[in-house]
């Protein structure tokens, strides 16, 4: 119990680090570096950042379908639970597992609402003339992609039986590759500024190490029956 509670700390401090993180990138080192002399914090890194990768919109396109996996992934495990919450009648019947992404997913939708409000700076580039000017910090699809996935990588593991632990290995690795492409494809798409990837990798993160801290607490339960 004392180790999973650890990590569920860890990952308190770590999200606490991504909100001091926001406060600097805020603040530290803004010029109008962006469309339309759009200010944007650490500007010398990001404008270097920018410069180099330049606009990659395969991996834009592909990041974006992943991005679009991940909300299916969220959806399936959402109906799953309500499916079971109907033919048990009873919450208690439903995994703890299912309960507890259901909890982070809104938790990564409300980050997601509240800086498309609150906006820190903009895309380094304009997608759709329409549109115009696109928050961009933290990266959302960084955020869903790395929590989602690395939180069905979690519950799989956690919910799996033995006679599917194949099934559920290859399920998780290809999890993680989606995960690991997905940070890749992002940066080099070149719609985020660097400081936009750093920030939703680590606040993804965070929530990861809590959700797993949480899980853990979960199981060390079940074998204490």
């Amino acid at each position: 119990m004392k180790k999973a509670k650890a990590t569920v700390l860890v990952g308190f401090v770590l999200f606490a680090l991504f909100l001091v993180f926001t406060y600097l990138a805020g603040h530290v080192d803004v010029a109008p570096i962006g469309p339309n002399g759009s200010s944007v914090g650490f500007s010398a890194i990001n404008g270097a950042f920018r410069d180099t990768v330049g606009t990659g919109m395969f991996w834009y396109y592909l990041t974006e379908v992943y991005g679009y996996l991940s909300l299916l992934l969220m959806a399936a495990f959402a109906a799953l639970g309500v499916y079971k919450l109907i033919k048990y009648k009873s919450l208690k019947k439903v995994d703890p597992e299912i309960i507890c992404l259901g909890v982070f997913y809104v938790i990564v939708l409300g980050i997601y609402v509240f800086f498309e409000k609150f906006i820190v700076n903009y895309r380094p580039v304009i997608l759709d003339a329409e549109e115009g000017l696109e928050a961009s910090y933290p990266s959302s699809h960084i955020m869903l992609i790395v929590f989602v996935m690395g939180s069905t990588a979690v519950a799989i593991a956690s919910m799996v039986r033995k006679e599917t632990v194949s099934y559920a290995k290859a399920i998780v690795l290809t999890c993680d590759i989606i995960g690991v492409t997905g940070i890749i494809g992002r940066l080099l798409s070149g719609v985020h500024w660097l400081t936009d990837i750093f920030a939703g990798l680590v606040a993804a993160t965070a929530l990861l190490i809590i959700f797993q801290g949480v899980i853990g607490i979960i199981n060390e339960k079940r074998e204490a029956k």
